[in-house]
C-alpha cells in the first residue's frame, strides 16, 4: 500500500513539474499537484506509524522488528523527498511571480 501511494505521489510531483514548465497561468494546477503530494505524503506517514506500532506489537524478535522498521523508513523517505521537491517547486513558482 505504501509503495502504491509513493507511485501516486511521484505522479503528482510529475504533474507539478509539468505545470511549472508550462506557460504562465498554470500556477493553480501547480498548487493542486503540490497539495496532492502533501496529502499523499501525510497518508504514507500515518500508515508508517500504524505499521511501526503493529511491528513492535508483533511476536517477531527485536532484530527483525528493527530491520523491518528501517526498511519501512526507506520506503517512506521517497514520499518525504517528493514533498520536499514539491515545496521547493511551489516556492520557486511564487518567486517567479513576485
Amino acid at each position: 500500500e505504501i509503495l502504491t501511494l509513493n507511485v501516486a505521489c511521484a505522479e503528482e510531483l510529475h504533474g507539478a513539474l509539468d505545470s511549472y514548465f508550462k506557460p504562465k497561468g498554470k500556477l493553480s494546477e501547480l498548487h493542486e499537484h503540490t497539495r496532492g503530494v502533501g496529502k499523499l505524503e501525510s497518508k504514507i506517514d500515518k500508515r508508517q506509524s500504524r505499521l511501526t506500532q503493529n511491528l513492535f506489537g508483533s511476536e517477531l524478535d527485536l532484530a527483525h522488528k528493527m530491520h523491518l522498521v528501517q526498511l519501512l523508513g526507506v520506503f517512506c523517505d521517497i514520499s518525504n523527498a517528493a514533498e520536499d521537491v514539491a515545496d521547493e517547486l511551489a516556492f520557486a513558482a511564487m518567486r517567479s511571480v513576485v
